[in-house]
């Protein structure tokens, strides 16, 4: 039976329920073909918004958690759906243009061997002297045009914050037997057990954003992302490592005001691009580089 091709968001929420609804109106009110979305929310503060399936979820310890909403999320759209790709996005993670999402996807229908579209995580610059790896990098990178599999070539860690998955029972198994491993990374723990079955080959990395630490962790013009990264509205102490003062009120804070669409009342359907300082977010219309498509 062919799937749907309509690509599917599925969205996962901590806590970071502001975000989360903001992150739907730019999918539902400013793309120009608005996607399905499957939201799982582990929020008791959190009710039904502009998602077309919610899946409420039990509040987990933060990696704990965040598994149970992937697998959760997904294992709702294949039911509901059944789309041919599945889009992961984080509550708090934007992508302001579709044309990103879409791009990649063309990209994987042209090549049945990408299964999954994601960037890799905690590995560094290798142009960073300070991080202490420079010489192992360049031998590395040197390598990889000898290697069969370079494609994963001095990767570690896989992206779960944003990714695009093929909808393939294997696939889908691998991220439904997913579970938390103690003192590693939940990014580590899904390369792990990627490799363990698949190839480099069957990875369309995201390298505009690698690498992720630290410039394109918060904002990556060239996908038109952008991660709030701030205090939620449950937990509004947390503070990301690079914030302490966000400015409140008005376009420049729109998640301050829960359960008011005040993005797409400001923005409409126009082309946006959100760029973060240090301490405020900046709205800009109608500027920023040329998004891929």
């Amino acid at each position: 039976m062919l799937k749907h091709q309509t690509p599917v968001i599925c969205l996962t929420t901590h806590d970071r329920i502001d975000c989360a609804r903001i992150n739907q109106e730019i999918i539902k009110q400013n793309y120009a073909a608005p996607l399905p979305i499957v939201h799982a929310c582990s929020s008791s503060n959190y009710d039904q918004y502009l998602e077309d399936l919610f899946v409420k979820c039990d509040m987990l310890p933060l990696k704990d958690g965040a598994i149970n909403l992937i697998q959760q999320s997904i294992s709702a759209a294949i039911v509901a759906y059944d789309p041919a790709y599945i889009v992961h996005l984080e509550g708090d993670t934007w992508i302001l243009d579709e044309r990103v999402i879409r791009g990649y996807i063309k990209k994987m229908d042209a090549n049945d061997d990408l299964l999954l579209c994601t960037c890799s995580w905690d590995e560094h610059d290798p142009r960073d002297v300070s991080a202490g790896w420079y010489p192992k990098q360049v031998l590395a990178r040197a390598a990889s045009f000898f290697d069969v599999d370079r494609q994963l070539r001095g990767v570690r860690t896989l992206g779960t914050q944003f990714f695009i998955l093929r909808n393939r029972k294997d696939l889908i198994e691998l991220i439904m037997a997913l579970k938390p491993v103690q003192g590693e990374s939940l990014e580590r723990t899904f390369f792990r057990e990627f490799v363990s079955s698949y190839r480099g080959r069957n990875v369309l990395r995201m390298r505009e954003r690698e690498p992720v630490h630290p410039a394109k962790r918060y904002q990556c013009e060239r996908l038109s992302l952008f991660c709030r990264g701030g205090p939620s509205s449950e937990n509004p102490s947390a503070l990301c490592r690079e914030d302490n003062d966000w400015e409140e009120g008005g376009a420049t804070a729109p998640w301050s005001h829960p359960q008011r669409p005040v993005y797409s009342q400001a923005l409409g359907k126009q082309d946006v691009r959100l760029l973060q300082s240090r301490r405020e977010a900046i709205l800009m219309v109608g500027v920023g580089p040329s998004l891929p498509r």
